[in-house]
């Protein structure tokens, strides 16, 4: 006789078993539904995502007159292998809703591609494809990247371009190489120059990024064939392994992180004791940031004193004007002027420090943003303010020299609600990490060349050319971190920032743009937080990043400051 259980027992196991497969073609399906999700191109039921020189878009501008050479990586989202054929669309905008003909337009594959455009791909197989661009007609134009489908009429990239010697060969921490380096643990820079053409007036620009696996290096704007462009690389240390000798670890064995006895809250105290060196959060990582009365972080660096602010996430060091320097003296960091921690113009004997309007309007929101548009939108970023003309002026003049040992890392302009959000944000919870609008745009977000974390518009004039500006302001949040709040009356006179500023207020690169006139946050004379119309005159005190490779004396003292060597 069978035992009544065991037929319980064998349907709770069918009826399991028709759950779990069930539970496991869901599971199939919601992976297939998120693949699809996140691709960016579609052709004949197949999904693909397009990354354009790291950053996950399928649309190439392509302006006027110029020639691009442009890294694709193409991953496939599907679960089988698939043929794949490379195409494009030509488009008057960048939403590309008509295609468009133009003879003078020609995009061929480059000769030193890792990928040919048209072969298979496998599931989640990436595909390295590189291409050039020639625009030689009058008009600027936006390339759809697309794959080829039974479905349009986009035209085939067939062609090869044989690159040659655009890309020189690389330099390592110096020394030329033949190659680019194995591994991530670089930074990297891209300069461009034209024979012929002074470096004002070049468009040619590149950079150079980590995909993952390699270094691929990526060129813009060439107007001229004779275009020569060199990668140097220079080795990267984080906070935690750096080296001795180096500044990093200078900082890092000076103070233990956040093991002050005395610790105040940022933007909710002033900070008025030595805090030491702090953590929190930002766009790369964490941040290792002075707070309160410090003492030793004092940085002797082209010919100039700066005060280290704070190590950025990925190493870099991000350094503020203490003295200038304009009467060059041997040690700048042990002399008391009232104006030296303001950027200048110097002619014979005399200086000239410069006080000026952030911006030279205020009846528009744009008029808060370190760049601006005609118009209320902070995003339309396609002017340099008045403010960044002068550090542009400063940074040629007294660093432009010193290139090579300046990092090019982010300058924070926040432009959330339409450059409202850090009046609020100051007092309640200011932070390191730059806001992003709700676009996901990266236009408050400067940087030089660097257009994976920023908006690379830290170049020759008005964010075209080849010359870059390793160069920005504090930023509200920065001063809150330093141990300043936003007030009107409550002052504070410890903040190491205080040294060498005689009470005279400062500009920062934080909008405060509620209403007419628009205004940006200052570091005002009391010293505390606060904001006042972009057409009122202030100092300028630059900051600039050293690479986390920077190698110094001395122990940051004002007697005997860290001395980059």
């Amino acid at each position: 006789m069978k035992h009544p259980n065991n037929n319980k027992i064998f349907m709770y196991f069918v009826v399991t078993m028709l759950v779990l497969t069930g539970f496991c073609l869901i599971l199939t399906k919601y992976s297939k539904y998120l693949n699809r999700k996140e691709a960016n191109v579609k052709a004949d039921n197949s999904y693909y995502k397009l990354a354009i020189n790291n950053n996950d878009s399928n649309i190439i501008k392509v302006s006027k007159k110029t020639q691009n050479l442009t890294n694709i990586t193409l991953t496939s989202l599907n679960e089988e292998t698939k043929n794949y054929e490379l195409s494009y669309t030509l488009c008057s905008t960048e939403t590309c809703t008509k295609e468009l003909k133009d003879n003078n337009v020609k995009v061929e594959y480059s000769s030193k591609t890792t990928d040919k455009p048209k072969g298979t791909i496998n599931q989640n197989e990436e595909k390295y494809i590189r291409v050039f661009i020639n625009n030689q007609s009058n008009k600027d134009y936006y390339l759809k990247l697309n794959l080829k489908s039974k479905k349009n009429n986009d035209t085939l990239i067939a062609n090869k371009y044989d690159e040659g010697d655009n890309l020189l060969a690389a330099y390592i921490d110096g020394v030329l190489s033949s190659s680019y380096p194995t591994s991530s643990s670089y930074n990297a820079e891209v300069i461009c120059r034209t024979v012929g053409v002074n470096d004002d007036n070049s468009t040619a620009w590149g950079n150079a990024t980590w995909n993952g696996s390699k270094w691929i290096a990526n060129i813009y704007d060439i107007t001229s064939g004779d275009t020569k462009c060199t990668t140097y690389f220079t080795t990267k240390y984080s906070y935690a392994n750096a080296p001795s000798g180096t500044l990093l670890y200078k900082i890092r064995t000076s103070y233990t992180a956040d093991g002050a006895s005395t610790k105040t809250t940022p933007g909710k105290a002033n900070a008025t004791a030595n805090e030491g060196v702090r953590t929190s959060p930002d766009d790369y990582g964490t941040s290792y940031y002075y707070r309160g009365n410090i003492n030793n972080n004092y940085v002797e660096f082209a010919n100039m004193c700066w005060r280290i602010l704070r190590v950025t996430g990925n190493g870099d060091i991000k350094i503020v004007l203490h003295n200038g320097n304009a009467a060059n003296t041997s040690n700048p960091c042990n002399v008391t002027n009232d104006l030296g921690a303001f950027a200048y113009k110097k002619s014979g004997t005399t200086t000239t420090y410069n006080k000026v309007a952030f911006n030279s309007l205020n009846t528009s929101r744009g008029y808060s943003g370190f760049m601006y548009g005609l118009s209320a939108n902070l995003t339309l970023s396609t002017k340099d303010s008045v403010a960044l003309t002068n550090l542009k002026t400063f940074y040629d003049n007294y660093l432009r020299q010193y290139n090579e040992k300046i990092a090019d890392t982010l300058y924070c302009s926040d432009i959330t609600d339409n450059g409202q959000a850090a009046i609020t944000r100051i007092t309640n919870a200011p932070t390191l990490t730059c806001p992003v609008p709700q676009t996901n745009s990266t236009t408050g977000i400067y940087t030089a060349t660097d257009k994976v974390t920023g908006n690379g518009k830290l170049r020759g004039q008005n964010g075209l050319g080849s010359k870059s500006y390793k160069i920005g302001l504090l930023n509200a949040d920065e001063l809150a971190f330093a141990g300043y709040i936003s007030s009107q009356t409550a002052g504070n006179s410890s903040v190491f920032l205080m040294e060498n500023t005689g009470s005279n207020a400062y500009w920062t690169m934080t909008p405060a743009a509620d209403a007419s006139p628009y205004k940006e946050f200052i570091v005002t004379s009391n010293p505390n937080i606060y904001y006042e119309s972009v057409t009122t005159s202030h100092y300028l005190r630059p900051v600039i990043a050293l690479l986390s490779s920077t190698r110094v004396t001395g122990n940051g003292t004002k007697n005997d400051p860290f001395v980059v060597r």
